[in-house]
């Protein structure tokens, strides 16, 4: 018997240095191929998210086109929208035919403003939203967007342009945001890296001006306020963004 576990003894053998350094190159190209996957999914969401912000817009003037009326300001909507009686964000009847949602983009997710998406959907225009809900409610009154945790809100700048100090006061803005009711310092969800670069997609990659606005905060899209270039060094910040409709 002890000469049996000698002789096993002596047979017995590690990995070798080469045999080590092959399972760590394996290691590293496996690792390396779900990062790059995982990077190339973020890159189709982010390309997704600019081609989502552009539909609205055609979404909305199909709607101004067909009606006469903006989305969500619509006097009447559940005689003049079919299936917009069977829909609460739809019928609500806030809207006043003003022209404007009367919703500042600090407090993107009020009556009108709610109305919005409903109308839109109910309309025919978009999907994903079905309105039945009397109050904010992440994926059934606005949109999920593509990137996590991230959704869509509109809202009317003459009302308030919060952190959005560059926003034209005329004009009405969506928002992608993160997933609550409203529109302030770190609630957006999109690192800087994304925000910007839907930014050059869509505009001149600057957040202070064009169609495309990054919140003007140090803690949130900037290097500091006022600064006209996303701070894409820190990629731990949490931006939000306004698209100018």
């Amino acid at each position: 018997m002890e000469k049996t576990i000698k002789k096993l003894g002596r047979d017995e053998k590690g990995f070798t240095l080469v045999e080590l350094a092959v399972v760590m190159i394996i290691i590293g190209v496996l690792i390396g191929g779900v990062l790059k996957g995982q990077e190339m999914i973020t890159n189709a969401r982010v390309t997704t998210t600019a081609a989502e912000l552009e539909s609205f817009q055609a979404a909305m003037n199909a709607f101004q086109d067909k009606y006469n009326s903006f989305p969500g300001d619509m006097a009447s909507a559940s005689t003049r929208i079919a299936g917009c009686a069977t829909q609460v964000l739809c019928n609500t009847e806030s809207g006043n035919g003003n022209g404007r949602l009367e919703t500042g983009l600090d407090d993107a997710t009020a009556d009108e403003a709610l109305e919005f998406f409903g109308q839109l959907a109910a309309a025919g225009y978009i999907s994903g939203v079905s309105g039945n809900a009397a109050a904010f409610a992440a994926g059934v009154t606005n949109p999920n967007g593509k990137l996590p945790s991230t959704i869509y809100k509109v809202a009317d700048a003459a009302d308030g342009v919060g952190n959005f100090t560059y926003a034209s006061t005329s004009r009405h803005y969506i928002i992608l945001d993160g997933i609550t009711d409203r529109t302030a310092a770190s609630s957006g969800r999109l690192d800087n890296l994304q925000a910007s670069t839907i930014d050059r997609k869509l505009d001149d990659g600057n957040p202070q001006s064009g169609v495309v606005l990054g919140q003007n905060l140090a803690t949130d899209c900037v290097f500091v306020f006022n600064s006209s270039s996303y701070d894409e060094t820190d990629l731990n910040k949490l931006c939000a963004i306004a698209y100018r409709l």
